[in-house]
């Protein structure tokens, strides 16, 4: 072999393990970029099961504050109806005891009024 062949063979050898390292560094560039697109793809898919949990969380609290307040709302009714019906009740029965008061008081007038005309018919 020629010297010039032996030098344009070097030549293509270097070029040949060039081309080789460039295309071993861009296949190298595809595989990080693929292995940060999967890094970013598990850390996202994380991020979304986290999210789920808080909304789960966030719902399951809320479910037990709501029936809380409808349970403290029946309580609070059950309380408002009772005194309620107390309190319409006291009237009747102080209007029940002023009947009587008055009743009783008619009744000893009429005690009282048929005693004097007795007095009056047995002094006559």
């Amino acid at each position: 072999m020629s010297k010039k062949q032996a030098q344009t063979q070097t030549t293509f050898e270097k070029a040949n393990a060039v081309a080789r390292d460039l295309f071993l560094a861009n296949l190298g560039l595809y595989g990080k970029a693929y292995e940060q697109g999967q890094e970013f793809y598990n850390k996202t898919q994380e991020s979304y099961k986290q999210a789920g949990e808080k909304v789960q969380d966030i719902v399951s609290k809320r479910e037990k504050i709501f029936a809380d307040l409808v349970k403290r709302g029946e309580k609070v009714q059950t309380e408002a109806q009772a005194k309620f019906e107390e309190l319409s009740a006291k009237p009747k029965t102080l209007v029940e005891e002023q009947v009587e008061a008055v009743k009783s008081g008619v009744e000893k007038l009429k005690e009282r009024v048929a005693s004097r005309k007795a007095e009056t018919q047995t002094a006559a």
